[in-house]
């Protein structure tokens, strides 16, 4: 990390608006991260969480920004040898969550690999104390590993008990990889546009994002960027979410927010009256300005401000109108739109894991009764092999590629009821 690199942070933080970023192998103390963020600007947005192992300051180091709104609900953060932090989110007693951000020991050697398998069991120990304390998690960073050789060796049924054990328990716990998920990547034979590190001579995947079942259900995009190569040989893995899925308050039984707006009626008014208001007010700052006498500009102007307010409110004759404004969040999740989207994501995961296939050949028929009624209301026809009732298992294959063109078809649905949605907030609000 150097104060060029936190400009261009500073750019990116601009260009995608992240609510929380983390950074690895940034091999800077503390002190001096949150002096640069705080000399290109990044402060007045971005509350800096980082770790260093002191003794080791060239090979650790994790930086976390979280916008301050957000900040605001730490409740905890934990280190680990400069290269494990966890940071514990609480928004009510029912919305609490984790996440854990690791850069992983890299190196073939017989210390490197023992030093993975000792951070990966913090790793794993961290998880277990978030899940008995309900949290859901997100778990990421440069984990130095590669998920197809933990594949290899489970495929061959040979025992996971080393580096890679760190995947077993993360599959074992119903833990989710959101890029492999939702991009499709085949782990076994993957393409350079999936990779998440590239150099010279070859390229791979080691950095991962994993999260729980439930803040799945609210994932809307994930991806991975090409960052910029003069920074660093990793890609930037982004995922987007439902907002209330993850930090708001649990859902009420009103699904609307009452707010209130007065309207002067400034009209009524006569000339008489105009000059009486505008005596009473000058002689209400008079003496409000000899019994406190402010020091800056802002306690000034909340003076004159209370001031206007409370002569308007008792002089001026006024109605009160009651807003409602709907849940933006909640109110994207009403729509067909979205239960079709979360409709093919649940299909399509049930497809491509063995455990989900045989609950999808299950209730088979009532699923593809659903997706039916589904594409018949958004008034989508199409005449695909996984509309027919009977399911066969010689046809997986183009289940799965069907899936993935419906999916690409709920994607787009979404996100352009997502903008009708936010065009028409934006007209009423104009109106309002």
């Amino acid at each position: 990390m150097t104060q060029l690199k936190m400009m261009n942070i500073k750019s990116t933080l601009a260009k995608y608006d992240f609510d929380i970023l983390a950074l690895t192998e940034t091999k800077v103390i503390i002190k001096n991260a949150k002096f640069m963020a705080k000399s290109v600007g990044i402060n007045k947005h971005y509350t800096v969480f980082g770790i260093i192992d002191n003794a080791h300051i060239n090979s650790t180091g994790i930086i976390i920004l979280v916008k301050n709104d957000i900040a605001n609900h730490v409740t905890d953060v934990q280190d680990h040898l400069g290269r494990i932090i966890k940071i514990d989110f609480n928004f009510s007693k029912y919305n609490k969550f984790s996440i854990i951000a690791i850069y992983n020991k890299s190196g073939n050697s017989v210390h490197a690999r023992d030093s993975r398998q000792t951070l990966n069991q913090i790793v794993i120990n961290l998880i277990k104390e978030a899940r008995r304390k309900q949290q859901q998690i997100i778990f990421m960073g440069d984990f130095n590993l590669r998920f197809d050789r933990y594949e290899k060796l489970k495929n061959k049924r040979v025992r996971i008990k080393n580096q890679f054990s760190i995947f077993k328990y993360l599959e074992n716990h119903e833990f989710i990889d959101v890029h492999k998920d939702f991009l499709n990547i085949d782990d076994q034979n993957l393409s350079k546009r999936y990779s998440t590190f590239q150099n010279y001579s070859t390229f791979s995947q080691i950095d991962y994002m994993w999260i729980t079942n439930n803040l799945y259900d609210g994932v809307i995009k994930a991806k991975i960027i090409e960052y910029n190569s003069l920074d660093t040989d990793h890609s930037l893995l982004s995922m987007r979410f439902i907002r209330n899925n993850v930090i708001f308050q649990p859902i009420r039984t009103n699904k609307n927010i009452k707010a209130g707006r007065i309207k002067y009626l400034y009209e009524d008014l006569d000339e008489d009256s105009k000059k009486m208001i505008i005596d009473m007010t000058e002689k209400e700052l008079d003496v409000r300005l000899k019994n406190y006498t402010p020091t800056n500009l802002d306690e000034k102007w909340n003076i004159y401000n209370h001031v206007i307010a409370t002569i308007k409110k008792n002089h001026i004759k006024h109605k009160e109108f009651k807003i409602v404004v709907d849940k933006e969040d909640q109110d994207i999740k009403n729509t067909l739109e979205y239960r079709f989207y979360r409709y093919i994501v649940y299909i399509r995961r049930g497809l491509k894991k063995a455990k989900g296939l045989e609950q999808i050949k299950k209730n088979w028929k009532k699923i593809i009764r659903n997706l039916r009624s589904i594409l018949k209301a958004l008034e989508i026809n199409v005449d695909f092999y996984i509309l027919s009732y009977y399911f066969r298992i010689v046809l997986i294959d183009t289940y799965l590629k069907e899936i993935e063109e419906l999916f690409s078809v709920a994607y787009i649905s979404l996100n352009t009821e997502m903008g009708k949605k936010k065009e028409k907030k934006i007209m009423e609000a104009i109106e309002r």
